[in-house]
């Protein structure tokens, strides 16, 4: 649960709330997306749209990168994606050096790129901006012109790796897949209706799918949240097997010491004497429970997290948790059965046995 919690409260580095996608699947409407974007623009929900080739959490391809100064025998895989000039501000990715794509500079359509500050790390220069960059088609023909805070282009599963960002109508990113659009708070489902019905009227032969971009972020960790179910109702079940066990041992150790107890009553003692005499006897049972649970427990949880480049750290709070748990537990089984058995005479107990 605490794996599942970091996941959705970490920075992924862009923006996922309030935001539908559509996928283009029609090529008139993605090689020519201005009249969509037209129609789209008359909705007063819709506050932003954006275009892309790719979208923020999904794989992109990756060809090898050449720059300038690259040592020969360096291979380096860089992922690519394909965005238009307002994508950058519509996800609130920040631009840390250098600038974006903009219609003010019709050269940008040709081998301009932008990259991200661990593509820029691995080209090791001081100062990538307006050097020159490429991939192995063109080798090094291009130019960075803008440098962006690392965003998690893939899962968390997997590390930030070195990514270039090309503007849409350059290469092979000449047409959209995707559009982006930014709603108002509170009007998702019906402006999701609106794109329905606007796409259909457009592209009545093709199937172009609408989405909530949150939920296709999430679904890269159904999986994580369908285990986290599983540990949930797998945690009461044993949390129920752990109290009857407990119940269960208790009982049956103050049945079998019942005359020990009732002399030690007899000559005085007093019941927290004779619980700290049961518990110390449970007590026993319970490390060694532990101390070969514990470090199964252990094993697990780190291969599961292994699957994660980012995730928590298993500390020892985990593990007290539970003893502190299976302690309290223990400690009201045996104050019952004692308790009631103090409430007997011992006369009678004696005479049972």
């Amino acid at each position: 649960m605490r794996q599942l919690y970091f996941i959705e409260t970490s920075d992924i580095g862009f923006e996922k709330e309030n935001i539908i996608i559509a996928e283009l699947r029609d090529p008139l409407i993605r090689r020519n997306p201005v009249e969509l974007i037209y129609e789209l623009r008359g909705n007063p929900a819709i506050v932003d749209i954006a275009t892309s080739l790719n979208l923020p959490g999904s794989t992109t391809d990756a060809s090898y990168g050449y720059w300038e100064g690259k040592p020969e025998e360096t291979k380096q895989l860089i992922f690519r994606a394909g965005i238009d000039d307002n994508f950058l501000d519509f996800y609130g990715i920040e631009i840390v050096a250098g600038r974006g794509f903009s219609d003010d500079f019709p050269s940008d359509t040709i081998n301009k790129f932008i990259i991200n500050e661990t593509a820029a790390k691995i080209i090791g220069l001081n100062d990538p901006v307006g050097r020159k960059f490429g991939f192995s088609k063109d080798k090094a023909s291009g130019y960075v012109i803008g440098i962006i805070d690392d965003y998690h282009f893939q899962s968390l599963h997997l590390a930030i790796e070195p990514l270039a960002l090309s503007p849409l109508g350059s290469d092979k990113y000449k047409e959209p897949r995707y559009i982006s659009i930014k709603v108002n708070p509170g009007t998702i489902s019906e402006t999701m209706l609106f794109v329905n019905k606007t796409l259909k009227e457009l592209s009545p032969h093709y199937l172009n799918p609408v989405s909530v971009f949150s939920d296709r972020v999430d679904k890269m960790y159904r999986s994580e949240r369908k285990l986290a179910t599983i540990f949930i109702f797998s945690a009461i079940l044993a949390v129920i097997l752990t109290c009857l066990g407990q119940y269960s041992l208790s009982s049956y150790t103050t049945k079998s010491r019942t005359k020990e107890m009732v002399i030690r009553k007899v000559m005085g003692s007093q019941p927290s004497g004779i619980m700290a005499l049961v518990t110390a006897q449970m007590v026993k049972l319970i490390m060694l429970s532990l101390f070969i649970s514990w470090p199964v427990a252990f094993l697990l949880m780190t291969k599961w997290l292994q699957n994660f480049v980012y995730h928590i750290n298993i500390g020892a709070g985990v593990f007290l948790l539970s003893l502190v748990i299976i302690f309290l537990i223990s400690l009201i089984a045996v104050s019952y059965h004692v308790i009631k058995l103090s409430r007997v005479n011992p006369a009678e107990m004696i005479r049972h046995e």
